[in-house]
């Protein structure tokens, strides 16, 4: 069961980043968190339920100290959820130093045949004796890395808590999206605080026995609660999507906030990337191409797709669609009153106005002024 959960999960993480890395960057974070667990969890099949020794020989050693990690990227998917931001500043990389160092360490089972990877592979299945791993190792020993994951792994799902729990004591107002994202989060933490729990009981007992008896390790009752909490992740995510969306940006710490006032207009930040929206337009006249979406206005802003659907919707009352199309019926106008109708004809100029045909230009004017191109024409030259 577990191995089939694992190949689904990581399935789906790869689905996650895949289709949301335009919307919300930080998903590949998430993704990232649930491909390593989901590894992990496979290697557990390999080692005590399956029969495959090949899988054992890749999986054991050498994508080992991706396992260092996956605590980390889930602390910088906490962080960049609530910021509201996809960033890694050179600071950030430090973080990623034991998992480097636990690279080096392996670095001579790497440079051994993959005849002897095979025949460790079956001595260890056959056995379940860890100890002999330790002549593959270059600055510690196997069973050390054990208690390095499972100390770093409860840290950071900690410094994830306490990020989650400073900003819902500072963010006064939430919107339903809002409480949403802090409640999967809440979720996202408590299941990973669980999981670093069971980490530490079975690590504590690889440490009293290192020869692992198959069938009390698949009966360990805390085997049998990291696999069920592991696969409540990719259930949430399935019947609950929009938790990869991200935090709308009115709703983020920000020291320079403005609250709404009695008007109900949104704060200053909206403001700004409302500005920054049409300064684009009109500067730069993205809607003159007729496959310009919202996903290209997203990435040229670097500003996630929600963001923008709060900021047109709160500040210019308007979908992208609307705005898009209103752009593009006042440079058709322009055109239309330059003089140079005749060398163009009307087909160049709902061509040059963006629009994707004749049909849809003309419905669109129509629906717009009130008036058909001609029309529009005639009653700007007699008045």
């Amino acid at each position: 069961m577990i191995f089939y959960l694992s190949i689904t999960t990581l399935i789906l993480s790869l689905l996650i980043s895949y289709n949301n890395y335009r919307d919300n960057k930080n998903s590949i974070l998430l993704a990232g968190y649930m491909c390593i667990l989901s590894i992990y969890n496979i290697l557990h099949f390999f080692l005590f339920e399956g029969n495959s020794i090949l899988g054992i020989a890749i999986l054991l050693r050498h994508i080992s100290p991706l396992f260092y990690i996956p605590g980390l990227l889930l602390f910088f998917y906490v962080r960049g959820t609530l910021k509201n931001k996809w960033s890694l500043s050179k600071r950030d990389l430090w973080h990623f130093i034991p998992m480097i160092i636990g690279f080096i360490n392996i670095i001579p089972y790497f440079l051994i045949p993959f005849e002897d990877k095979i025949h460790y592979a079956e001595q260890l299945f056959s056995t379940s004796d860890f100890n002999f791993l330790t002549k593959t190792t270059l600055i510690y020993p196997f069973y050390v890395s054990a208690i390095i994951r499972s100390v770093l792994f409860f840290s950071y799902v900690t410094a994830s808590g306490l990020l989650l729990w400073e900003f819902n004591k500072l963010t006064k107002r939430k919107d339903e999206s809002t409480q949403k994202q802090i409640k999967w989060l809440i979720f996202l933490i408590g299941n990973a605080i669980l999981l670093s729990i069971c980490s530490f009981c079975l690590t504590f007992g690889f440490y009293v026995d290192t020869i692992v008896e198959k069938t009390a390790m698949n009966n360990n009752i805390f085997t049998v609660i990291a696999g069920l909490t592991f696969s409540f992740i990719p259930t949430v995510l399935i019947f609950f999507p929009q938790v990869l969306y991200g935090i709308p940006d009115s709703d983020l710490i920000d020291p320079n906030r403005k609250d709404k006032d009695k008007n109900g207009l949104s704060d200053k930040n909206l403001y700004l990337l409302a500005a920054r929206i049409i300064e684009y337009f009109e500067n730069d006249k993205p809607y003159l191409d007729k496959s310009f979406s919202l996903d290209d206005l997203a990435n040229h802003l670097d500003v996630p797709k929600h963001q923008l659907y709060t900021c047109l919707n709160t500040c210019l009352n308007k979908k992208f669609t609307q705005l898009r199309t209103s752009f593009r019926i006042e440079h058709a106008k322009k055109l239309l009153l330059s003089g140079d109708l005749d060398s163009k004809s009307l087909q160049g100029i709902w061509m040059e106005a963006g629009f994707s045909s004749k049909t849809n230009f003309f419905t669109t004017f129509k629906e717009e002024t009130g008036l058909t191109p001609t029309e529009f024409i005639l009653l700007e030259k007699n008045s």
